[in-house]
């Protein structure tokens, strides 16, 4: 096997990975003259920005722009929340603090101050 480190521009990353394989599919953008067939698997290394103070919550957590938080006293209340990526199946957020709880449950009405009973951390 011959190794060969290239730059190249990342255009995108599929939002799921592949069930079969449990890979993700990348599109780049290679230096000119490099050809490859299609469907080439490729070792990648990725570098970017650590984004601090985030947290993934399950899509069904996430209400617009906003989750549904217990409080200490075991009522609910709403957060605002900054969407930093969006997937089929869940959210990056900010917003949150460590050891918030967030209700995964869908309601039909909610009301802020209702009392809750945590049944799964």
């Amino acid at each position: 096997n011959e190794h060969q480190v290239l730059k190249a521009v990342l255009i995108r990353i599929s939002g799921e990975l592949e069930k079969g394989t449990r890979m993700n599919q990348a599109v780049a953008l290679l230096p000119a003259g490099i050809n490859l067939p299609p469907q080439t698997y490729l070792e990648v290394v990725i570098h970017g920005e650590v984004v601090a103070n985030t947290f993934k919550l399950p899509a069904v957590a996430v209400n617009g722009n906003r989750a549904q938080v217990v409080n200490n006293d075991s009522t609910l209340h709403e957060q605002q929340l900054t969407i930093i990526q969006q997937t089929a199946d869940s959210y990056i957020v900010r917003g949150l603090t460590d050891g918030q709880q967030v209700s995964t449950t869908p309601l039909s009405v909610f009301v802020p101050g209702m009392q809750v009973e945590v049944i799964n951390n």
